[in-house]
Parts: structure tokens; C-alpha cells; sequence
């Protein structure tokens, strides 16, 4: 608890080497390993182990890189794998990384690199790329949905409310973690020979098990970004039996009428889910105190 304190602090200051700490913490690991089996180490430089000891613990705090195992399918190991063989970063991004923390069946992969959109066509010539965002989509038979590559990227002006006005490609996944919607769908999975490790730079893994909904970063920014964000933080709270957090919820009310900006066709299919949610009465109780019932159903 005292660590944790001591080194809390701004998101970009917590994670200015980010790009270091996949490899780092398990390497730090090993090391420690190695050491503790040895009551000679033990015995000659005992300050000096409960010091680096100490370092390694405050290291994963405060990065919040945690190694752990996973069970994936064989093409996502396939795809992994190339990647690295290639030289490049590819990290497991998005909702599979929630689900796969959960338990829950993983339904669509996505996956995030510092890969040019051409540079992974060389990699997969069978994927497809029809689209600005830099998302190259690979079809297999594992997977209903194409499992979904895309470049790392920043994003600039949300005239319509949904969709940014400009894409540039990205430099690093900390830049690319931080236009993402929720803290729970902030985190990424990296393998390093054969074992899993969480980058999670906005304490999403304690979101996810705390049960909390919450937005990162400033939640009005956010859904001023995209005002379906506001309805898709409901359906998820709906799916997993969630809240919403106090600050992200009031982010709702206040940007409730930036809903009717976007497309009836995408609002209606946030409906939809949540109505066909685990838990259908608490979505749609979430939906009118949110102020957001008013909006596309003003007759409930």
C-alpha cells in the first residue's frame, strides 16, 4: 500500500518508459528467481537483495505490468509469433483482453502494432485493408468476426461526433492506449518467450475487479470524441453486471444530447444489446437516470 502510494501520480509520468517494462518485469523475475534459491547471496549481500527486491516490487506497481497465463487459440499465437519473427511490436488490445482476464469467450480479436497497415500485408498477404484507420482484417475459420490488426495511431477533431477528422499513425501503445474509451478496455497483452504479461497504464485490472465502468482519462473529452461511447458504457455495465463511476456517469448527463448526433442506426443497435444483456433492467434503469431514455426513447 505504502509503494503504491509513494509512486502514484500522472498517468504520463507514471508511464513515460512504458515501452521498456513488457521485457523489464519479466526479466526482473528471473533474476529474483535465481537469487532466492541462494542462501549464499542471501547471506553476503543481504541489504543489497532486499533493496533490488524492493525496486522490483515498486517497478510493478507502479508500471502495473503483470505476468500471468492465458489460454489463447493457435492462430493468435500464429499471429503473435510472426510478428515477432518480423521485428515488430503487436500487442492483444481491446475487449479480448477484458474477456480473457473474466473468463469470458473471447469474440472478436483485436490487436494493435507499430506495423505499417502494408508492412502487415506482407506479413498476412491474405488480410484485407479497405479503410483510413489503419486496421488490416484477417479471416480463419477460428474466428466468425476477422481478427482485426491496426497500426499504432493518434486521433485529431470529431466534427461528427463519431469519427475522427484525422489519423495519424502512432509512435508508441502507451500514445495508442490513451484514445481509447474505458479504463477496462485500456490494457494490452504482450508475449515474451511463451508466458503473458498486462500492460495496464490506466488501472484497468482494478476496474475490471472492482466492477467499475469508468472513462479514461477526462470522460467529457471522451464523449465529446464519440457520443456513443455514452451508450456502449451502459451496455457494457449491462453485460457484466458493472457501475458506472461517479465522475464518467456525470459525464453522461451532462452529454446526453450529444446522442443525437449520431446515426439512429448505431444507437439502436446499443439498444439492442442492452436489452439482450445479462442484465436488461439495470441497463435500462442506467439508460434513463443517465438521461440518455429521454433522448432516443422520450415516450418511456
Amino acid at each position: 500500500k505504502f509503494l503504491r502510494e509513494s509512486f502514484s501520480g500522472e498517468v504520463g509520468e507514471r508511464n513515460s518508459f512504458l515501452a521498456l517494462f513488457p521485457i523489464m518485469p519479466l526479466f526482473l523475475r528471473r533474476i529474483f528467481s535465481i537469487f532466492s534459491i541462494s542462501r549464499d547471496f542471501l547471506e553476503v549481500f543481504p541489504r543489497t537483495s532486499h533493496l533490488l527486491m524492493l525496486l522490483f516490487i515498486a517497478i510493478n506497481l507502479k508500471y502495473n505490468v503483470t505476468e500471468m497465463k492465458l489460454h489463447t487459440n493457435e492462430f493468435v499465437s500464429e499471429i503473435l509469433d510472426k510478428f515477432a519473427k518480423a521485428g515488430f511490436e503487436i500487442y492483444i488490445v481491446g475487449g479480448a483482453v477484458r474477456d480473457l482476464l473474466t473468463g469470458r469467450p473471447v469474440d472478436d480479436w483485436d490487436f494493435t502494432t507499430n506495423a505499417k497497415p502494408e508492412e502487415i500485408l506482407k506479413i498476412f498477404p491474405d488480410g484485407f485493408y479497405d479503410n483510413i484507420f489503419g486496421t488490416v482484417g484477417i479471416s480463419h475459420p477460428s474466428s466468425q468476426s476477422p481478427y482485426e490488426i491496426t497500426t499504432f495511431r493518434r486521433e485529431f477533431g470529431y466534427s461528427d461526433r463519431r469519427r475522427p477528422d484525422k489519423v495519424e499513425w502512432g509512435k508508441s501503445l502507451d500514445e495508442d492506449l490513451s484514445r481509447r474509451d474505458f479504463t477496462i478496455n485500456a490494457m494490452a497483452l504482450t508475449k515474451t518467450d511463451g508466458e503473458f504479461s498486462l500492460i495496464d497504464p490506466f488501472n484497468g485490472q482494478k476496474d475490471l475487479e472492482s466492477k467499475i465502468v469508468r472513462a479514461v482519462g477526462e470522460a467529457d473529452e471522451r464523449f465529446s470524441e464519440d457520443a456513443l461511447r455514452m451508450m456502449r458504457a451502459i451496455r457494457i455495465a449491462a453485460e457484466l453486471g458493472f457501475t458506472i463511476e461517479k465522475g464518467t456517469s456525470f459525464a453522461v448527463k451532462k452529454n446526453a444530447s450529444l446522442i443525437n448526433k449520431i446515426a439512429k442506426e448505431r444507437v439502436k443497435e446499443e439498444l439492442f444489446k442492452i436489452l439482450s444483456s445479462a442484465y436488461p433492467e439495470s441497463g435500462m434503469v442506467i439508460l434513463r437516470n443517465a438521461g440518455l431514455m429521454v433522448e432516443i426513447l422520450p415516450e418511456l
